[in-house]
């Protein structure tokens, strides 16, 4: 418009302004040049792009810290975030609070808190929207796939612990029975939710240093219920004097699965099993649970039939001989894992071989442990782990060099370790939550490259599921 003072509008893109419209545009547009319009319909149809990946010059730097939750609860000044879980439509992280190392049963109280992190005046805060208080000190901690209320809590004595965060009155809406001889005797090490394809139900499975893995039914339970067990495995090893229970350190199910799972134990051994539906009630001695108040209850719980193991090992992978610290199931590909060790080393491994198709070590050397590790929600070939001398390292298979070092890293903290990573889903995409030993979560924000999907990140997951893809067979 000619002899007009007014500016033309500005549209802020990758720190750039950038001026939409102009006097020349305008006139370019009244005109309608054939030529144009021509070429403008041409590219509707066009294919020349169909397969163009855009290459973006991005480092570590353009993941940006955006929130710091630390929980000031008088009596958890010494406490861990032992773990951290978004809900499935990324609006409230959830975390655990404990202490991970005892000398022998734990006395403290455990925690689990909601935080609504995208309220703007919630950015830095001290204080949850809700606190849970727990029997033993939290280890673990899941929240449901589908319904963005339910939270698991698996803690030190045991006990699992199901809560609504929308619940009006008590948020703990059920338990297991630590007095079931079936049910967990030692500190739950991992959770995980199974959805059944055709029903939609849930069901929840939890792995212990007892060496069980349980898979527990809860949908019909009301007010603070006992969940039941719907499936049992219990793990054992022998050596020339006797039977030994393989304490189970991580555990993770394959996608779209419900009855095959990989577990690593505290010896270092990977093993695929398969967990059916239990076949009968088994003889083995029943013996009452350390946390027994009552010689009534002890009775009652003896007097319980013990579920014969329905699990079963049918396949071992390389072993390790050091502790395996956490489990990954690909949530894109049924075949692909990761896992992390002792010896320093992250894992990717092709389920159908013994051998890991790629091992890689974080920057750090033998200064530093891989302790966690997850899989991103949006890009199948991203993931992320996070080790003990404060860093988060994210790999990216689909990088020319993604499989031997890290896109990205960041230092979490400079004197703790991080505990647990998990990154968002839903409709809060593009986020990564992180846990230190120190009690402190953190919300990272990732950069573009690694959170939209490319074309090639599906194929390029599968080449690691296929048999002639491995490298170590």
């Amino acid at each position: 418009m000619e002899g007009s003072d007014t500016p033309h509008p500005t549209h802020q893109w990758e720190g750039f302004d950038v001026e939409i419209g102009g006097d020349e545009l305008e006139d370019e547009d009244e005109s309608g040049d054939p030529d144009v319009c021509e070429q403008l319909d041409a590219n509707l149809t066009s294919h020349v792009f169909d397969n163009y990946v855009a290459t973006w010059d991005e480092t570590a730097d353009s993941i940006q810290q955006t929130a710091n939750l630390k929980f000031a609860h008088p009596e958890a000044q010494e406490y861990a975030c032992t773990s951290v879980s978004w809900s499935c439509t990324g609006s409230i992280l959830a975390s655990a609070h404990g202490v991970p190392t005892h000398s022998g049963w734990c006395s403290h109280r455990g925690y689990a808190n909601m935080w609504a992190v995208f309220k703007k005046s919630l950015r830095n805060q001290t204080k949850p929207q809700l606190v849970v208080e727990l029997g033993s000190c939290a280890m673990c901690i899941l929240c449901h796939p589908l319904r963005p209320s339910i939270v698991a809590v698996g803690t030190f004595n045991g006990e699992i612990v199901l809560i609504d965060v929308d619940a009006t009155e008590d948020p703990t809406i059920g338990t297991t029975n630590l007095n079931d001889v079936n049910a967990h005797r030692e500190p739950v090490t991992a959770l995980c939710w199974l959805t059944s394809g055709r029903s939609k139900t849930t069901e929840l499975a939890s792995s212990s240093g007892d060496g069980k893995v349980i898979v527990w039914a809860w949908e019909n339970i009301r007010g603070a219920g006992k969940l039941s067990i719907a499936r049992l495995m219990h793990l054992k090893g022998r050596s020339d004097q006797a039977t030994l229970v393989a304490g189970l350190s991580a555990m993770s199910f394959f996608c779209q699965e419900v009855n095959h799972l990989v577990v690593g134990t505290e010896g270092g051994k990977l093993m695929k099993c398969s967990i059916m539906a239990p076949l009968a009630v088994g003889r083995e001695k029943a013996t009452p649970h350390a946390s027994t108040t009552t010689n009534a209850a002890a009775a009652a719980a003896a007097q319980a039939p013990p579920i014969q193991s329905s699990g079963s090992v049918q396949f071992n992978y390389e072993d390790l001989r050091l502790p395996i610290f956490c489990i990954a199931a690909s949530p894109s590909h049924p075949n692909v894992f990761l896992s992390t060790c002792a010896d320093g080393a992250v894992r990717l491994h092709n389920a159908l071989v013994s051998k890991p198709n790629i091992v890689l070590v974080p920057p750090g050397g033998e200064s530093t442990t891989p302790l966690c590790v997850a899989w991103s929600t949006t890009r199948p070939t991203v993931f992320a782990t996070g080790c003990s001398d404060g860093f988060l390292h994210i790999y990216d298979l689909s990088h020319p060099e993604g499989t031997i070092r890290p896109v990205a890293s960041v230092c979490v903290s400079k004197n703790s370790a991080v505990t647990s990573v998990a990154f968002s889903g839903g409709s809060v995409q593009g986020y990564i939550a992180t846990s230190t030993n120190k009690g402190i979560v953190k919300i990272w924000q990732l950069s573009h490259h690694l959170v939209f999907l490319r074309p090639d990140d599906s194929a390029i997951l599968a080449s690691h599921g296929t048999l002639k893809a491995n490298k170590g067979s």
